[in-house]
């Protein structure tokens, strides 16, 4: 093993003695857990030849089955209600943007329609300025004519009077 044994009716050294020692409470060590564990295979061995064992063992493989199946079945839910919370947020996004695209339409045709009554009203108000000068000229002009009319027979009733 790495050290040589004296012959055997020698005592061995101090040294060689703890070492050998060691070196065999080492090994039993080994044996004892390989006698262990192969004692432990025997038995799990004995145990699987034994139906209730293998029953117990089955139940409990179908319990499993039945835990990972519950556990799939709650992710797929919980998927299926965040994709249905997804579609609502887009489905509630998409109706308020419609309802703004709705109002912003609304605010431009309210603003068409003051814009053209604005102007319809504009150009209103310039026909009726147009027609109250013209009016106002045409009054001027009778005026005048008034004016000059009644001007003139005096000057005329002036002109045969004797001086």
């Amino acid at each position: 093993m790495g050290i040589s044994l004296p012959p055997e009716d020698e005592e061995l050294p101090p040294h060689v003695e703890t070492a050998l020692s060691s070196m065999m409470a080492q090994a039993a060590q080994q044996v004892l857990q390989q006698n262990q564990a192969e004692a432990a295979q025997q038995q799990a061995q004995q145990q699987m030849q034994d139906p209730l064992v293998q029953m117990q063992q089955e139940e409990m493989m179908l319990k499993k089955k039945e835990v990972e199946l519950k556990e799939k079945k709650l992710a797929m839910d919980a998927a299926d209600k965040a994709d249905r919370i997804e579609l609502e947020k887009e489905k509630v996004s998409g109706n308020m943007e419609l309802q703004g695209l709705k109002l912003s339409t609304q605010v431009k045709m309210e603003q068409a329609k003051l814009e053209a009554a604005q102007y319809k009203d504009g150009v209103r108000m310039s026909l009726d300025a147009s027609k109250a000068k013209e009016q106002l000229a045409l009054q001027t002009k009778q005026a005048a004519l008034n004016h000059m009319s009644n001007f003139r027979p005096q000057k005329a009733k002036e002109e045969k009077k004797p001086k």
